[in-house]
């Protein structure tokens, strides 16, 4: 494939973010694959930051709000996940901050409720490590996750176990 021109990569890229956010370093990948020079790429990109194609804000707060909505994800794996887009740490930071408390939380518990029906589990304590252990690989803090493994743990009957966890 020939090497696209920085005014070729400037048009396809200003097509591709006029219908969904790119981070800029995700840009840049595109330029790279696309064979565009290095100085270039980041020419073009600096243009479609300037002409608000590309905000690496907007781009943080629009993955956070869908990985929270649709994908149900925690804060640990969004903040993950931005920092494998080459998000800065302080827009992270602000776009996790956004994340509202109450629906975090009602998702959380509801998530947790599911795995829980579906649960084979012989005691209390192994219903309880599945619940922490789901909760962790969908990137929410153990701190939150514990009381409500706790609350839907207790109804194995394994009363032998309370005091490890």
């Amino acid at each position: 494939m020939k090497p696209l021109t920085p005014d070729q990569a400037y048009a396809r890229l200003a097509r591709l973010c006029s219908r969904t956010e790119y981070a800029p370093a995700q840009c840049l990948a595109k330029m790279q694959a696309w064979g565009v020079a290095a100085q270039q790429a980041r020419e073009v990109v600096q243009r479609l930051v300037d002409e608000r194609f590309v905000d690496e804000e907007r781009f943080a707060r629009a993955f956070t709000n869908d990985s929270v909505r649709f994908s149900h994800h925690g804060r640990i794996k969004i903040a993950y996940g931005l920092r494998q887009k080459g998000v800065s740490a302080e827009v992270i930071a602000q776009a996790i901050a956004q994340i509202d408390e109450d629906e975090y939380a009602s998702m959380l518990e509801a998530l947790l409720e599911a795995r829980a029906r579906t649960l084979n589990a012989a005691s209390r304590a192994d219903a309880m490590s599945k619940l922490l252990r789901y909760a962790a690989q969908r990137g929410f803090e153990q701190s939150l996750v514990y009381p409500v493994a706790q609350r839907l743990a207790a109804k194995w009957n394994d009363t032998s176990c309370d005091d490890e966890y």
